[in-house]
């Protein structure tokens, strides 16, 4: 969740954006927390079957 704050501050340095220009960051922050989870997953799956 910190992550989230530090994002949001560093885009309000450009101007204060509308609520639903947060709304999308936060969207967008927990999109890529599954993906690098979700690759993470996979490739320690993979890596396994490999050995």
């Amino acid at each position: 969740m910190t992550g989230f704050f530090v994002l949001a501050n560093a885009y309000n340095m450009f101007g204060p954006p509308p609520e639903d220009n947060i709304m999308m960051l936060f969207v967008s922050f927990v999109v890529l927390q599954v993906i690098v989870l979700g690759v993470d997953w996979w490739v320690d799956g993979n890596r396994i079957g490999v050995d």
